[in-house]
C-alpha cells in the first residue's frame, strides 16, 4: 500500500503540474510574447523565444509538483536542484529541439524522425534529473528508461484515444463539415489532454516507489499506515 499510495501522490503532482504549467506557458509565450516580438524579431527568433517560454514554465511548474513530494517522502535528493534539472529536462532542451527541426526544414515532422524524437526527449529529461540523483539511486539507466516509457507511453495512449474516438464518431467522410469537426478533435483533445500530464510520470513513479525503504528518511512501515 505504501508504494501504491506514492505512486498515486506522485502521478497526481506530476499532472496538476503538467496542466498548470502548460496553460501558464501557452498564456506567455504563443498569445503575450509571440505577438510582442513578431513585431521586432525575425520569425526564426520569435519561433525559438515562444517556444522556449511555452515549455520553461512547464517545466518549472512540473519540478515544483515533483519537489514537493520528494520533500513530503524525505527522498534524498536536492528538491530545489531538481527544480533546476528538471526545467531544463522538460523546457531548454525541447525547445532547442523543437526549434532546430523546424528551421531545418521539418515542419512536419516525418514518421522515421519521430522515434528518435520521442526517445531523446526521454532520454534528456531522465539524464538531466538523475545528474541531480548523484549516487543515492541504483543504475540512473533505469530512470532515463522510465522517462523514455513515459513519454513513449503518453503519446502512444494519446494518439490512440483521439484516432479511436474520431473512427467511432466520425465513422463516414463528410458527416460533419469541417468546422464541426476540428470542434469534435478539439473537444477530444481536451478531455485526454490532462492524461498527458499523468502518464509519462507512471513508470518513474514506479521506479521511485521501489527505493523508497532504502533511500528515503522515512520508515516504509509509517508509509503503510498513513
Amino acid at each position: 500500500m505504501g508504494k501504491i499510495k506514492f505512486i498515486l501522490s506522485w502521478t497526481s503532482a506530476n499532472l496538476f503540474g503538467w496542466l498548470f504549467g502548460i496553460i501558464t506557458g501557452f498564456c506567455i509565450g504563443e498569445i503575450f510574447l509571440a505577438q510582442i516580438l513578431s513585431k521586432t524579431f525575425h520569425h526564426s527568433a520569435v519561433d525559438f523565444l515562444s517556444n522556449l517560454f511555452v515549455w520553461l514554465p512547464h517545466g518549472v511548474f512540473i519540478g515544483i509538483a515533483q519537489s514537493l513530494i520528494i520533500r513530503k517522502y524525505k527522498l534524498e535528493i536536492q528538491s530545489n536542484l531538481w527544480i533546476i534539472a528538471t526545467t531544463f529536462g522538460w523546457g531548454i532542451s525541447i525547445t532547442i529541439l523543437s526549434w532546430y527541426l523546424n528551421n531545418m526544414g521539418f515542419r512536419e515532422i516525418h514518421l522515421f524522425l519521430l522515434p528518435f524524437i520521442i526517445i531523446l526527449s526521454g532520454a534528456i529529461i531522465g539524464w538531466s534529473q538523475a545528474l541531480v540523483m548523484g549516487t543515492n539511486f541504483p543504475k540512473h539507466t533505469k530512470w532515463v528508461f522510465a522517462n523514455i516509457a513515459g513519454i513513449v507511453l503518453c503519446i502512444f495512449v494519446f494518439g490512440y484515444i483521439v484516432v479511436f474516438a474520431k473512427n467511432v464518431f466520425l465513422p463516414k467522410e463528410g458527416n460533419f463539415g469541417g468546422e464541426e469537426t476540428g470542434v469534435f478533435e478539439m473537444l477530444i483533445m481536451v478531455l485526454v489532454f490532462p492524461l498527458m500530464g499523468a502518464i509519462p510520470s507512471i513508470p518513474t513513479g514506479i521506479y521511485l516507489s521501489n527505493c523508497l525503504p532504502k533511500f528515503s528518511e522515512i520508515d516504509e512501515n509509517k508509509i503503510t499506515t498513513k
